[in-house]
């Protein structure tokens, strides 16, 4: 169906009417379901029984065996994928409840891809860990974009950049707060840019690292100046980008960046004097003076007339 919607040998209202045949012929949504939530149960099971399976008999394997118990794992969420798909080749076509059940085994695939990979490792292994569950990760993204495999994907991606600024490069929490504010940057830029969906989630990803890795330099003393300037900057960037992407998050993201940052920088300003309600009292009159002098300018340069 959605190679024939995409030909427009089909319009979008002749394949829903189709489908909708073929469910009642079928059995109706009643089957669907079903089917559904036993590929999700299939999934969940996987994972349990290869638990069980390692846990009883981990500690008297090498780490050859572990390694290819997890890779074989991953392996097997592969292989499950495309039996459910009925074969790679219209895995991408996939609509429905079967596109949400092969997007659902794809996103586990990289928890045991990265478990293999940390086992196999000598030095570094949470590092190569994380790496290997990333790169897996996008693979999965890039054959079939779901939104639990864009959460997968950042979580991997998480892992990874803590993992070698803190253990490679031994960096201190300005470093790190620098780091994933730098991967947050990255998530937004690929969201815009199509490459992430569900948008929402990849902006929220963006701006939720960006923010945190900006507040990191407050765990350490001497360094509160750059957390109130990079949140700031933050904001300021999330602030800007809604000009073209209208979207809750990029207005979420420089509301919430200003609205940490300034009462923080007050407060340490006036060395706690001015309690939380004032500072944020006072942080809201600037925001709305400015927003309404910046409303009254752009309608000036509009030619409305006020």
């Amino acid at each position: 169906m959605g190679r024939l919607v995409a030909s427009g040998e089909l319009t979008q209202a002749q394949a829903e009417a189709v489908r909708r045949e073929f469910s009642a012929a079928a059995g109706g949504p009643r089957v669907g379901w079903l089917i559904e939530v036993a590929g999700y149960l299939g999934g969940g099971l996987i994972l349990g029984g290869a638990a069980l399976l390692v846990g009883s008999t981990w500690d008297r394997l090498g780490r050859g065996w572990q390694t290819a118990i997890l890779a074989g794992v991953a392996a097997l969420f592969v292989a499950a994928a495309l039996l459910v798909a009925e074969g790679p080749g219209r895995i991408r076509a996939l609509e429905g409840a079967r596109r949400r059940v092969v997007g659902v085994l794809l996103a586990l695939t990289s928890i045991p891809a990265a478990f293999a990979a940390a086992v196999a490792a000598s030095d570094y292994d949470a590092v190569w860990g994380f790496w290997a569950g990333l790169a897996v990760s996008l693979v999965c993204l890039w054959v079939l974009a779901t939104g639990l495999g864009v959460a997968v994907a950042a979580a991997m991606s998480v892992g990874a950049v803590v993992s070698l600024v803190e253990e490679v490069w031994h960096a201190r929490p300005l470093g790190v707060g620098v780091a994933l504010l730098g991967l947050g940057a990255a998530w937004a830029a690929v969201t815009v840019a199509g490459w992430a969906r569900p948008k929402w989630l990849g902006l929220l990803i963006g701006f939720g690292l960006a923010i945190v890795g900006a507040q990191l330099p407050l765990a350490e003393g001497g360094t509160e100046a750059w957390a109130y300037a990079l949140t700031l900057a933050v904001a300021a960037g999330c602030l800007v980008l809604y000009r073209w992407e209208r979207s809750l998050m990029t207005l979420a993201g420089g509301v919430i960046g200003v609205t940490l940052a300034v009462p923080e920088m007050i407060s340490d300003l006036t060395d706690g004097a001015v309690g939380g309600a004032a500072i944020l009292l006072i942080a809201g009159v600037v925001l709305v003076t400015a927003s309404a002098a910046g409303m009254r300018w752009h309608r000036r340069r509009a030619g409305v007339p006020d």
